[in-house]
C-alpha cells in the first residue's frame, strides 16, 4: 500500500501523526519511542534522513532502500512512503459507548422478544473480550473478542499512561468507546434487540478503566502511583444500566478482582489458592486461607514479542505453538492461517525446544534464532 504526504500537510511532524490526521495508523508497540521496530515503512520519494534508532534496526543496504521508522520520521519534504497494507489500521471515529442503537431497533429476522440479557465485558489491553449473557437463566449465549485499537499508542499499559499525558487522552477515551461500540454491536447482530439488554458490566484494568472515563492518568506512572478513582461505578447510558467493577489498586485493577468473585464460590474459603491472569497486564492474586494479597507485572513486551523482530500479538496468523524435532520445527498458527508472526506462547515453546535439543545459548539472541526459524 502507497500513500502519499505533503510537505505542507506533514511539515514538522512524523510520519505517525501525519497518517493518523489521515485516519490512519501502524503498531506502535513501544508507543513510538522507536524501541520496538514494528513500524517501519519504506521510503519510495522523497528525502528523509536517517535517524539513529534508524540505524538500530536497519542494515545499511536496508537504509539504502529507504526503510525508516515511521514513529521517528519527520516530513520535510513531499514524499511517499509503502507499507504492508494489513499492517494500516483504520481509524474508528465518531462512535459512542451506547448511542448507536436506537429502542426499537429490531433484528434482521424482524422478531421481537421479551428475553432480558447482560453484556460482560473484559476491557484488555490488548484484546476486548465480550459475552452476551441470559440474565433469567445465567447462561452465555454467544462471546466474541476483538483488538483494542488502542495498540497504536503502545501495547502496554505505561506506553498508553505516557501517550495519554502527551495530549492523546481524548484520542485513547474514542478509541476504547469505539472498540466496545463495535463488540457489542456485532455480539448483538442477528440475536437480540438492544432494547433486551438491561445490564453491561465492565472489567478492566486501571489504566484501561481511566482511559475509557477520561481520567487524568498524571498519576498513574509515577510513584506512588495514585489513580484518581478505583471506586465501582454505575450509570446509565440509553436506558442501559452500565457498571464499571472496581479495582484494587492503580495496577490490580478490575478484571482479576471479577475473577476472583468468579471463582471463589467454588473454592474451599479455608484453602490457599492462587489466580493468575496472564495479560498483557499480568496480575496475580494469592488466598491465604485468611486474607488475599495481589501484585502485577508489564508482561505485554514478553508475550507480544515487542523487542522480537518477528514478534506479535496473539492475533490470527500468529504462530502459537512450535515443536523441535532434531533440526526441524513444526509450528501451528491462531487460525491455521499463512504465519505472520510469533506471539508469545509460540516464543516460550520455541526457546523451550531449543534449549532441550541443545541449539540454544545463553548468548543467542532470540532475533536472530527467530530468523533461522524462517519466519517471515
Amino acid at each position: 500500500m502507497r500513500i502519499g504526504i505533503s510537505a505542507g500537510v506533514g511539515k514538522n511532524k512524523t510520519i505517525r501523526d501525519a497518517l493518523q490526521e489521515q485516519g490512519l495508523s501502524l503498531d506502535y508497540v513501544c508507543g513510538g519511542i522507536g524501541r520496538c521496530g514494528k513500524c517501519a515503512v519504506r521510503v519510495i520519494s522523497g528525502h528523509v534522513p536517517v535517524t539513529g534508532a534508524d540505524r538500530a534496526f536497519f542494515s545499511k543496504e536496508a537504509l539504502e532502500q529507504g526503510w525508516r521508522l515511521a514513529c521517528q520520521m519527520q516530513v520535510a519534504d513531499d514524499i511517499e512512503i509503502e507499507v504492508a497494507e494489513d499492517l494500516v489500521c483504520q481509524k474508528e471515529a465518531g462512535i459512542q459507548v451506547a448511542g448507536l442503537y436506537p429502542q426499537d431497533e429490531k433484528t434482521d429476522q424482524g422478531v421481537p422478544t421479551k428475553a432480558a440479557y447482560g453484556i460482560a465485558i473484559d476491557l484488555g489491553t490488548t484484546t476486548i473480550g465480550f459475552s452476551l449473557v441470559d440474565l433469567a437463566t445465567g447462561q452465555v449465549e454467544s462471546c466474541l473478542s476483538r483488538m483494542n485499537s488502542q495498540r497504536i499508542y503502545g501495547a502496554d499499559v505505561l506506553s498508553r499512561i505516557q501517550s495519554a499525558n502527551e495530549g492523546h487522552g481524548d484520542d485513547l477515551r474514542r478509541y476504547a468507546e469505539s472498540g466496545l461500540t463495535q463488540g457489542i454491536k456485532d455480539l448483538c447482530k442477528n440475536r437480540i434487540q438492544v432494547s433486551d439488554i438491561r445490564h453491561i458490566v465492565i472489567a478492566g484494568n486501571t489504566t484501561m478503566c481511566h482511559l475509557l472515563r477520561g481520567y487524568s492518568c498524571q498519576t498513574l506512572g509515577v510513584s506512588p502511583f495514585q489513580p484518581v478513582s478505583i471506586k465501582q461505578e454505575d450509570f446509565v447510558q440509553k436506558g442501559i444500566a452500565v457498571t464499571i467493577l472496581p479495582g484494587a489498586s492503580a495496577f490490580v485493577g478490575g478484571d482479576i478482582i471479577s475473577g476472583i468473585y468468579g471463582i471463589r464460590e467454588h473454592m474451599d474459603a479455608d484453602e490457599p489458592w492462587m489466580l493468575l491472569d496472564f495479560g498483557t497486564n499480568g496480575e496475580m492474586v494469592l488466598w491465604t486461607g485468611e486474607e488475599y494479597f495481589a501484585t502485577a507485572a508489564a508482561a505485554g513486551p514478553a508475550f507480544e514479542g515487542g523487542n522480537i523482530s518477528c514478534g506479535c500479538a496473539s492475533i490470527p496468523g500468529a504462530i502459537s505453538s512450535v515443536m523441535i524435532a532434531g533440526r526441524n520445527s513444526h509450528t501451528r498458527t491462531i487460525g491455521g492461517l499463512p504465519a505472520i508472526g510469533i506471539c508469545g506462547s509460540g516464543i516460550l515453546e520455541a526457546v523451550s525446544g531449543m534449549k532441550k535439543g541443545g541449539s540454544w545459548t545463553k548468548t543467542a539472541p532470540l532475533r536472530r534464532i527467530s530468523r533461522r526459524m524462517d519466519l517471515p
